[in-house]
């Protein structure tokens, strides 16, 4: 997904397909941005390990700003083509005063979790980037 965003974005590049070489072409190429500057188009960088040293193992690209700065965007995970949303601002809230979600979970919350897992997208944002 991520790599036919920046290929539709007229980007010509050679990697192995896999997230890691788009991450490093992207970290390389593009230009990175804070993320209350995202809008449509812009990639998503997520670090979903569990050591969180890992930004770049899992991505989307961002296909709405939402007001007060929370972004819907694209992603493929599980197997599945889902359309989730991160709250930069605001990393530990799920919904808002509403009821709607503002942060997505990326890790399903267990038992045994150690004190201080991430779990919602905000948490484990690690970059934006601009695709020029």
């Amino acid at each position: 997904m991520v790599e036919r965003a920046l290929q539709s974005n007229g980007q010509n590049f050679g990697t192995d397909g896999t997230l890691e070489s788009v991450y490093a072409y992207a970290v390389d190429t593009q230009t990175m941005i804070p993320a209350h500057e995202a809008r449509t188009g812009d990639v998503l960088f997520f670090d979903t390990t569990e050591a969180g040293t890992g930004c770049g193992s899992h991505a989307g690209v961002v296909d709405s700003v939402r007001p007060g700065g929370s972004l819907g965007f694209r992603e493929y995970r599980g197997g599945k083509h889902l359309r989730s949303v991160v709250a930069p601002n605001d990393p530990r809230r799920r919904r808002d005063s509403s009821g709607r979600i503002v942060n997505t979970y990326l890790r399903t919350m267990t038992r045994d979790d150690p004190a201080g897992t991430r779990y919602t997208a905000a948490e484990m944002l690690c970059r934006v980037v601009r695709i020029r």
